[in-house]
């Protein structure tokens, strides 16, 4: 038996894109800023927001993407912990359904 395909809109592909090309051309230090950006807004609003969830992905994203080329040992990390909030997102947007 065949996994379901998880479908994407394309709205909704337009926006990741969108996402990963700006945090692609930020330093370091301003990807940093961004994040604890996001934490902030998080703590005001929490997960109700669909545009933070898909810029904390995104960000998550980069900062592997990043690691990936410096250190193999710190991506693996990464890669662990933006798959469990992956998965966390996944199960909110379920239980909100």
């Amino acid at each position: 038996m065949q996994k379901p395909v998880k479908l994407v809109s394309l709205n909704e592909r337009k926006v990741q894109k969108g996402w990963s090309n700006y945090f692609g051309v930020l330093s370091f230090n301003e990807l940093i800023g961004e994040v604890e950006e996001m934490i902030s807004e998080l703590d005001d609003i929490g997960l109700d927001s669909e545009d933070i969830i898909v810029r904390a992905q995104n960000a998550l994203g980069e900062f592997y993407a990043r690691l990936e080329n410096e250190s193999l040992t710190y991506a693996k990390s990464l890669l662990g912990i933006k798959n469990d909030v992956d998965s966390r997102i996944d199960d909110i947007k379920n239980l909100n359904r």
